[in-house]
This record gives structure tokens, sequence and C-alpha cells, in this order.
């Protein structure tokens, strides 16, 4: 039977997402990102806030480490285990090129790290968010944004009936409100720390 490894991306970081790990051998991976990245990463994943994971620089670095340590206890465990294709939302992306071996611990940390940071000044030029629209057809995610005016937009099509919006907070309120008249089930907000 065929087998893929998906990694998440940005907005499934979570405070402590890192405590069931610290003492587990798998571990190691995060003091190789840490030295490969010059950051903290044992604080993102055992002591940060929720605030605090939501900035960019955070959130990836955050999200892509502790990936990387599930991915390493998956392989001590079943080392025969082994993914036909590997794939990622976003962020995701670089922690399946490096569990295809595309790209090293190091080289992807760097990578995450400077991506991260880029992404974080960008989000600082504007106030901007995510949410994703659950239920609603492509065209219908893209009236309830035309209803709310020029500051929300879909971003991504994650799958039919789930469309993430990014943009102004207050345009994706109004553009939930809009969703929820023409048939949405649920404005999901993702906790990312911009647009």
């Amino acid at each position: 039977m065929p087998l893929a490894f998906l990694f998440p991306g940005q907005g499934s970081q979570q405070p402590a997402m890192g405590a069931p790990w610290r003492d587990q051998p798998s571990w190691k991976v995060v003091e190789a990102i840490e030295v490969a990245s010059g950051r903290d990463v044992t604080h993102l994943l055992l002591d940060a806030s929720g605030a605090e994971l939501t900035e960019t620089r955070n959130s990836q670095l955050a999200t892509f480490a502790h990936s990387l340590v599930v991915l390493d206890a998956v392989r001590a465990r079943w080392p025969d285990l082994t993914p036909v294709i590997t794939a990622g939302h976003s962020l995701g992306e670089y922690t399946a090129l490096t569990a295809a071996g595309a790209l090293g611990i190091a080289e992807a940390a760097r990578l995450v790290t400077e991506r991260g940071e880029a992404m974080q000044e960008a989000a600082g030029f504007r106030n901007g968010t995510m949410a994703a629209m659950l239920g609603l057809d492509d065209d219908a995610v893209a009236e309830a944004c035309r209803r709310a005016g020029n500051d929300v937009w879909p971003a991504n099509y994650n799958a039919p009936g789930n469309v993430v919006v990014a943009g102004d907070p207050d345009a994706i309120a109004a553009a939930g409100v809009s969703a929820k008249e023409l048939g949405a089930k649920r404005l999901m907000p993702i906790a990312v720390g911009g647009a």
C-alpha cells in the first residue's frame, strides 16, 4: 500500500506542543535546528505563549521543528516505513523536502528561518490575518469577499468547501457575515501573524 507523509503549515502551532517530545531521543532534531537557525527553538516548543507563537517568525520555525521531531520518532520506531511521496501545506513543503532528503536539516532550518523573518517583515507593513471559510464553493467565497470590499481575498483553495481567505481583520469579519448569508457552515480564524 502506498504511503504518503504530509506536513502541516503555519497556523497549526500550539503552546507547549513540544512538551511530549522533550525527553525523547528525537529531541536531538531541535538541538540541530537551534544550531542552524541561531534561535531558541526549545523556548518556542515548550514555553512560548499563543501570542508569541502567532508571530510568523516563530510559528514557522516551531511548526517545522515539531514536524521533524515527530518524523524522526516515526522513523526510529518504524525504520522500514518509507513514503512514496512527501508533501506539505505551505510551510510544510520545507518539511516535506527535508523528509524526502532534498534538503538537509540545517539547510532547511536556515531557509525556514529566513522565510519566517521575511514574512514577518512583510506582515508588519499592513495589519492582516487569515480565516478558513467552510462549506462554500469557490465562487461563493469569492462573492463573500467581493461583498466585504477590497481588503479580503481568497488565498488558499485547500479542498472543495474549504477556502482560506486573507486580508484586513475587519474585512475578513465582514466577509464572514456575507459567507454565512451565502450558506457557509463556519468561518474559522487561523492563528497567523499576517495575511
